[in-house]
Formats: structure tokens, sequence, C-alpha cells
């Protein structure tokens, strides 16, 4: 969404500086023979590593930088053709920014384990990085992330401005080539402004043809890229915090946008994010707009320290062991493909008929296996798809106790939504077991992750 920022500016008449006559603030790293930027200051592990928008670079995290690294160590990067960066080689997808991000840390000698930052398109970015690196993942942080459906699910309305000011880049480009586009020409900003040499450096970023040539070649791109990123619906256990804005559309006042269809559009992208982990915390502004990293730096830098603290209790090691006995194991397994297939028989069959069900959390009850066998099927109804996956577990007796995870996709139509919602949580269920049946059975979910996911009243 940032390239809406980039066309909005005017044509005045004075040239700005070629931002590589600017010294570059950190290092210039080769990255298979094109030279990459980085800035890494402070010290400590894990690593925060930012991934900027599509049109933006390392600069534009300098404060968050500069106030994290007093006590954390912290990496900006410039992708390809942007910044202080060379361009880099096509096409230019979310896949191959990965390779070179990696590529760019281990040249650079930034060991891992890394808490990735991603905003807007930079969120693609992580999250394919985790996907393919994910032992020298600790966490993410999306701050207001682009979603692979981002540009197809969006109302007509918001699709077809964005569609125009994609085409219009090539117009700025042109512009910028001719010499017609100078650096006194674009607007005032409220980050940039701050002191003379954050201005130079917007200044001369912006009448740049290598940044035109590289957001164009992201944007030629970007379906393959949303491709990429939601081939793979899920972050594991990763520790995620999600920043979004209510009022994310605002930053483009006069792009046409309609607004308040608009923001409603984006947020509910916003919450399917936090389907992607069951470790999950969903901040959101109602001040910010999607440019929340220069309007609400408080907001992101606590975003992302919360972000280091869940990471640093991921880190503890595991409280059950991955396998009990052969019987108890064979059971979940069984337990596992019935509720994976909704095979309601299947299941129920795993129970004796005095079974007793109760959630604590959402304080439900359910007794005997054709009260059992009622709820099962009614709630078969209400998903397309499900998956109860048990971790660690441990056997005491006659009672099993079992990390679980569960992830599906409740229909839209049984939430009174246009579209189907996707869930993923976690908790802890006690099973008490009868001549190898479950009993009864206590779950203590996470309750509040799922209601936050599937947007229900509390």
């Amino acid at each position: 969404m940032y390239l809406i920022f980039v066309l909005q500016v005017t044509v005045g008449s004075l040239e700005a500086q070629a931002i590589h006559g600017i010294p570059a603030p950190g290092e210039l790293v080769d990255v298979g023979g094109v030279n990459m930027h980085i800035l890494c200051k402070g010290r400590g592990s894990p690593t925060v590593i930012i991934s900027a928008g599509a049109g933006q670079w390392s600069t534009a995290w300098w404060e968050i930088q500069e106030r994290l690294a007093s006590h954390r160590r912290v990496c900006t990067y410039d992708r390809a053709g942007f910044g202080w960066s060379e361009g880099g080689t096509t096409p230019r997808t979310a896949d191959n920014m990965v390779v070179e991000l990696h590529e760019l840390l281990v040249n650079a000698r930034v060991e891992p384990p890394y808490l990735l930052v991603g905003h807007s398109f930079g969120g693609y970015v992580v999250r394919r990085f985790a996907h393919r690196y994910r032992g020298e993942v600790a966490g993410v942080a999306l701050v207001e992330s682009g979603h692979e459906d981002m540009w197809t699910q969006q109302p007509d309305s918001v699709l077809s401005v964005i569609d125009r000011l994609t085409d219009e880049l090539g117009i700025v480009e042109g512009m910028v080539r001719s010499g017609t586009l100078r650096g006194s020409s674009l607007p005032p900003h409220p980050y940039f402004d701050k002191s003379p040499e954050f201005r130079a450096v917007y200044e001369a970023e912006l009448t740049s043809v290598e940044h035109y040539e590289a957001l164009i070649a992201i944007m030629s791109d970007i379906h393959t890229s949303a491709a990429q990123v939601g081939s793979t619906r899920t972050l594991g256990a990763l520790p995620l915090v999600v920043v979004s804005a209510s009022n994310s559309y605002d930053a483009f006042p006069d792009a046409g946008f309609p607004l308040e269809e608009a923001n409603e559009a984006w947020m509910a992208l916003q919450h399917d994010l936090l389907s992607l982990s069951p470790n999950v915390e969903h901040v959101v502004s109602s001040t910010g707009t999607h440019e929340i990293n220069w309007i609400e730096p408080d907001l992101v830098i606590g975003a992302i320290e919360r972000l280091a603290e869940k990471a640093q209790v991921a880190q503890l090691p595991a409280v059950l062991p991955g396998s009990s006995t052969p019987e108890v194991d064979s059971l979940l397994r069984v337990l596992e493909r019935a509720y994976d297939g909704m095979d309601v028989s299947g299941f129920v069959s795993l129970f004796t008929d005095d079974v007793v069900q109760h959630d604590v959390p959402r304080r439900v009850t359910v007794i005997g296996k054709d009260a059992w066998t009622t709820q099962t099927s009614q709630l078969n109804a209400l998903h397309r798809v499900m998956s109860r996956t048990h971790h660690g577990r441990i056997q005491v007796g006659n009672l099993v106790v079992a990390e679980v995870q569960w992830t599906g996709t409740v229909r839209g139509a049984a939430l009174g939504s246009p579209t189907d919602r996707r869930y993923n949580y976690t908790g802890i269920v006690i099973m008490e077991l009868e001549d190898g049946l479950i009993r009864r059975q206590l779950i203590y979910g996470d309750a509040p992750t799922l209601t936050a996911q599937l947007r229900l009243e509390r």
C-alpha cells in the first residue's frame, strides 16, 4: 500500500541528490554479485530483523531501530533496488527476496535466532522466511501486514483504485526519467521532515529511477508473491504478534478510496492473520493508519517487546514428553484421524456410553454418548475442515494429559459472515480412560484466541 503514497506527488523545479551519493549509514554486503545495504545496531539475542514495506527502505525505521537498539540487536536493510542496495535479479517475488535476505544475513554475519518484523509487503517476506528457515526464527511480528487475498478479496471499489494507482507507477517513473519530478515537489512528510538529513534521503530516494524500477518489478509479480505466501497457511507454534490499524486506508486521503468500506475490508484480512499461529496477540490501533511505524512508534515498539517476551518463553523446554505408552499414542492417533476426517461415528466410538466432557473456559458440559454424538454432528456441520493435533502427552494411572492444537475453518454462514473464518489455538486436555476408551474429558483451551479469530462477541 505504500506505493499509493509515492503517487501523491506534484511537479517542482529542484533536482535531488542521488541517494548513492549520500554515505550509507550501514554496511554494503555482496549478495550474489549485488551490493545490499544492512544496518545493525545494539547487542543481544535474538536479533530483530525489520523488513520494510514495498516502497520503503531502512531509513523509514530509523527511530524505532534507535530506541530498540538501547537494549536489543536490531537490523534494518534495503531490498534490492531501494535505499543504498543495488538492483537485484528478477522476478521480484517474495521467495526470491527471502533467499536474498538470508544470504545477506549470512554474509553480514548476523547469526540466528531472529525476531522477524514485517511491515506491509514486508509481511510477505517474513512469513516466507519463517517457513523456509523455520529453525532460525524465534518469532514474527506482522505490522499492518499485507494479506495474500488483499488483491482479490477486497471490495471492487477498493481494488479498482489500487489497480489505477498501480498503473500510474509507470507514469511517475517516466517523470523521473525525464527530470520533471524533482525533490522539492515531494509533499511534506511528518517523519522525513524531522531533519535536513532525513529530508535529503527522502528526496533522493523518491526521485531515483531505481526506486520505481524496483517497485514496478514487485508489483508486476505481486500475484505470484501472494500465491507463495498463501501456499503456507501456518507459522506452526511460532510466537506471533499482529499489529493492525483500524483506519489503515486513512493514510491515503486523496487516493480515492471509499474509506469506511476499505478499512472494514482491511481489518477483516488482518483478523484472518491471527490464524497463522496459536501463540498470537493482536494489537489494534484506532488512531494510526497504514504508516503506523511513523505515527505510533510506541505501539510498534511495545508489540516487538512483547514478541521478544513470547519468544523467550517459547524457547523453554517442553513440559510434556513427545510420546507416552504405545496404547496412549495409538489412541491419540486414532482420535486425530477421526477428528480430522470429521468422522462422527469413528470419533464417538472412542468414548464410553457414560462419557462426560467439560469445556472449562466456555463452561459447556456434555453428558452421555447420545448427547456427545449430537454435539459432534452439530460441530461438524459448522465446519469446512477441522484438525486436532496432540503434541506433548503423559499418562499417570488412568489419566492422560495432552497438549493439543486445534485448527479449523468455520463456514461463514454459520457466523453470519460472507466469508469463512479460520482459527488456530492450543490448550490442555485431561482424559480419564476406562478399558482403553475415554470416560471423562476436561478441555482447557485458549478461548480468548478462538473468540478473537472468529470475531465473536465476548
